[in-house]
């Protein structure tokens, strides 16, 4: 899929109310800052994520930011949970390790009814696994909702175009303390021009 025709999936979707905006207007964020300088732009995405983050998150907290090799994460070390994931996609150096991906959380399903082990960031566009792992609903996950379909979409386009900056940010309700997000934002940028994001529904 080309860029013109994903913008144009996104709107559909936003339209028809399959996915929601999010709060931040990353279209507008990225016109500040100056062409082309994706680390600024990656600068600026993290501090605004780590804030959103506080605002929204009673009690204490402990951000901390590491790299598995390929992408980045903010990650909450008090209640264990990734606060976002982002990196530039890449081809998949390895074919996916079902095995692995299996004996992750024995029994996932009975734990996590209607989830599938969800990638923040795909294999396919060289996301790795463990702390890439959430409890995603299976309909986004495997495409079959028509916001499944439109994360589908967003996520071969990342995996389609290497070298594209993409993110998934986790959005955890009011009270909730678990790695279990309500919500997930993916955003991706197209064409080197425009960053575009939606909020995706997990529970």
């Amino acid at each position: 899929m080309e860029g013109r025709a994903l913008l144009a999936r996104i709107d559909a979707a936003l339209a028809a109310g399959h996915v929601l905006p999010p709060a931040v207007d990353y279209t507008a964020l990225q016109s500040t800052i100056p062409p082309p300088d994706p680390n600024l732009l990656s600068e600026e995405l993290v501090r605004l994520w780590e804030n959103a983050y506080l605002d929204s998150t009673a009690g204490e907290v402990e951000i901390v930011q590491f790299s598995d090799g390929a992408n980045q994460y903010l990650f909450d070390l008090i209640p264990d949970r990734v606060v976002a994931a982002w990196g530039d996609s890449r081809r998949a150096e390895s074919e996916r390790d079902r095995s692995r991906q299996a004996g992750f959380i024995p029994r996932f399903s009975r734990h996590y009814e209607g989830k599938d082990r969800g990638h923040f960031l795909s294999h396919g566009q060289g996301g790795g696994m463990d702390v890439n792992f959430f409890p995603q609903l299976k309909e986004v996950n495997r495409g079959w909702s028509d916001a499944g379909k439109l994360y589908r979409a967003m996520e071969r386009y990342a995996a389609g175009h290497p070298g594209t900056f993409c993110f998934a940010r986790p959005l955890y309700a009011e009270g909730n303390d678990t790695w279990h997000p309500e919500q997930v934002e993916y955003g991706v940028l197209v064409g080197e021009e425009t960053l575009r994001a939606v909020v995706f529904p997990n529970r």
